[in-house]
């Protein structure tokens, strides 16, 4: 359904005897109100879309052709799709510097019948336009209905992307807030065809930035048009045999971002007829976005009740941990180990909801780690998210969490993420040591920035670190005695003594090589050990020397950016 054009008024019984003088090629403008005007000024008082008429009384005097033209070319900045003059009244004819403008911005000037008056033009345009109207609501509660019907038998978001793309004849696609793929329908082979380009990394990218820089605003209160005028974006598909234009428009639900609704326009331009059926469905795939999300909570608190059981420190029965592991289908007894990601979130975290945002995450790893594990156990956890993973026979744990790193780092509202693995366990009471071993792994990650994704059995002796060095005196003390008076002189100077120092130890205490990752000369370096050593409180030549300030270095780079303090001590003092 088609909207309402200057070419249909103009084929309309009451407009007979109508002439077009000019702009022939702008017949196919869309008409959504009428205004008569008499005075010179009235382009802002156009509601946009207007077919225009006048009885040219103001042109009685005639005025001179520049004023005409200013006056012609302010209607159409103004929007109005068409102007119509009677030539009986005021004006024998209609002034060429118009006809001119028209033929050149293909704006339809019409020289109006002499038995019409300014009544009688505006009744048959409100008529067509009403008419038009009504056909919208009878049109929208029509799709309304077999959509509601659709949802309330429970067929979900793969039928009501089917039945709006037979509703509105064009290919239709539902995604979540990340761009995730919900539901899709097609028309055509073509149709096919462009909406893979539609899935393609380089259009998900326009999208991505087109809304992750948006401040999604809460449209309580504002029409739908508006909301939809403030947030619809535009992009062109184009493939090998054909081209489109792809609207999209937001989920919205009280100002947070639940998901994309969008729309190919292959077979024909969406009308305002479209657009009311697009609105209405918008609101029932909101409903059913809220549907599975609250289905989500109620399996996530599960999910993190066992948690709870299995960490909580007031040591619950084994018994109950192992009834709420069996409900969730989890086997404790298989070989596992536990993975914890720990997320940065992006200033996008603002415009969606929470919940939205775990759900995704926390579906996306089951979906990534069920491939391979069918009973994998995935939860969320004070903003992380926690595996327990049942890895296979030859399967490397580090390529488990490469493969979470690839399908979570793409999102819209994730900047970075550290994950951490730990031991592997073969019960109850060795899953919650792994749980452990995970998290110090994390902590480890954030303190010394040694990658993305840490193994706990690889730490070294960096896992002895893995505590809050921060409180911990017996390590500030260990690292004020071995290299305190460097860490003070450092303070005062600013001279990065201490990175010269690790970096020596890091090129196995070779001058040459030191001097090359610091782009220093080799006398440089050697000058700036021999400072070094003389503040030292240990002999650098010794291996039990090395390593003993290599421990220090670690500690003293984890404190710092956080400096820490335990009873008024603090290294270098």
């Amino acid at each position: 359904m088609r909207n309402i054009t200057v070419k249909d008024i103009l084929a309309s019984e009451g407009m007979k005897g109508s002439k077009i003088v000019a702009g022939i090629a702008g017949l196919y403008r869309e008409v959504r109100a009428v205004t008569v005007t008499e005075v010179p000024d009235i382009g802002d008082w156009l509601h946009g879309a207007d077919f225009v008429h006048t009885s040219a009384w103001f042109m009685r005097e005639k005025p001179d052709d520049r004023e005409i033209g200013e006056w012609a070319k302010g209607l159409i900045q103004h929007g109005a799709s068409a102007l119509g003059i009677q030539t009986q009244h005021f004006i024998t004819k209609i002034p060429q510097i118009i006809i001119d403008i028209g033929n050149e911005m293909d704006f339809p000037v019409i020289e109006l019948p002499p038995h019409a008056t300014q009544a009688s033009i505006n009744e048959v345009i409100m008529n067509l336009i009403m008419d038009y109207q009504a056909e919208i609501l009878r049109r929208t509660q029509k799709a309304m209905n077999c959509l509601m019907e659709t949802m309330l038998n429970g067929r979900g978001l793969k039928d009501v992307a089917e039945i709006l793309a037979k509703l509105i004849g064009n290919p239709v696609v539902i995604e979540n807030a990340t761009f995730k793929l919900l539901a899709n329908a097609f028309t055509t082979e073509e149709s096919r065809e462009l909406l893979i380009t539609r899935r393609s990394e380089e259009s998900l990218t326009f999208l991505r930035e087109r809304y992750g820089h948006m401040k999604l605003e809460n449209i309580e209160g504002q029409s739908k048009k508006m909301s939809r005028e403030m947030y619809m974006s535009k992009l062109e598909l184009k493939t090998e045999n054909n081209s489109c234009l792809q609207i999209t428009l937001p989920i919205l639900v009280s100002g947070y971002l639940y998901g994309f609704l969008s729309v190919l326009e292959l077979e024909s331009p969406l009308s305002e007829a479209d657009f009311a059926i697009l609105d209405q469905s918008n609101t029932l795939i909101a409903m059913e976005l809220y549907k599975q999300t609250f289905s989500f909570i109620a399996e996530e608190r599960c999910r993190q009740d066992f948690l709870s059981l299995l960490l909580d420190e007031k040591q619950n029965s084994e018994e109950v941990i192992q009834q709420s592991a069996r409900m969730l289908g989890f086997n404790y007894k298989k070989p596992s180990l536990a993975i914890i990601v720990k997320f940065y979130w992006t200033k996008t975290r603002d415009q969606i909801a929470a919940h939205i945002m775990d759900q995704d995450v926390t579906q996306t790893v089951i979906e990534t780690l069920s491939q391979t594990d069918p009973n994998v156990f995935v939860a969320g956890r004070n903003g992380d998210i926690v595996v327990f993973y049942h890895p296979g026979p030859d399967e490397q744990s580090r390529s488990v969490c490469g493969r979470i790193q690839n399908m979570i780092e793409p999102m819209l509202y994730v900047e970075d993420l550290v994950i951490g693995i730990g031991r592997i366990s073969n019960d109850l009471f060795s899953l919650k040591a792994s749980y452990d071993s995970a998290s110090k792994a994390v902590w480890i990650a954030e303190k010394f920035a040694i990658g993305k994704i840490v193994d706990y059995r690889d730490l070294g002796f960096l896992r002895f670190l893995a505590v809050d060095i921060r409180n911990d005196l017996k390590a500030l003390q260990f690292c004020d005695d071995v290299m305190g008076r460097l860490i003070e002189f450092d303070k005062k100077h600013h001279n990065g003594l201490p990175e010269t120092l690790y970096m020596f130890l890091e090129r196995n205490c070779s001058y040459k090589e030191t001097a090359q990752m610091m782009h220093m000369h080799v006398h440089t370096v050697q000058y700036r050990l021999k400072k070094i050593r003389e503040m030292l409180f240990v002999d650098l030549g010794t291996m039990e020397g090395r390593v003993n300030l290599w421990i220090a270095l670690k500690i003293y780079q984890c404190l710092k950016n956080n400096e820490g303090v335990v009873n008024g001590f603090r290294p270098g003092k």
